[in-house]
């Protein structure tokens, strides 16, 4: 029965596929939640980063008070030292939205000499790690519908 289930889902799935159904967006992440992108009251953006479970397409959300702070995404590297003299990409608009497209860490600090050091950075860690009997199950799930529960905890 769960493999005649199975079978049926990939048919549907590849249906969908071939019918032109695009993949619904990934979530959206606001760093540091309510708090925002600040150094008042002193985020722990590593507890925050830790607590989620970031995918490629995930998008990251930047908010934040354009008259003081900014987001640079660094190197590994640049990102240790707290180093903003050669960042990878500079973003200053107070509500910056970026869309992860690689797995790997993308490390992200605030500009601003000392609120890198005072902790306003954050390593956006996205696993490349892959779950293979999951992957039609996890691509249903990134359509937009929901397998019954009995096949998702079966399988995964």
């Amino acid at each position: 029965m769960v493999k005649v289930m199975a079978t049926a889902m990939a048919l549907v799935l590849a249906f969908l596929l071939a019918a032109g159904v695009g993949l619904s967006e990934g979530a959206v992440y606001k760093v540091g939640d309510a708090a925002g992108w600040t150094i008042m009251g002193s985020p722990n953006y590593t507890a925050w980063a830790l607590s989620k479970k970031f995918e490629v397409g995930n998008t990251i959300l930047f908010e934040y008070n354009k008259s003081f702070h900014n987001v640079l995404e660094v190197s590994k590297a640049d990102y240790r030292s707290c180093n903003a003299a050669s960042p990878i990409a500079t973003f200053a608009t107070g509500n910056d939205s970026i869309t992860i497209k690689t797995t790997g860490h993308h490390y992200f600090i605030c500009g601003i000499p000392g609120h890198c050091g005072g902790g306003q950075k954050v390593d956006i860690k996205i696993s490349n790690r892959l779950c293979l009997l999951c992957s039609p199950f996890h691509l249903a799930h990134r359509l937009s519908f929901r397998l019954p529960c009995y096949l998702r905890s079966r399988w995964c």
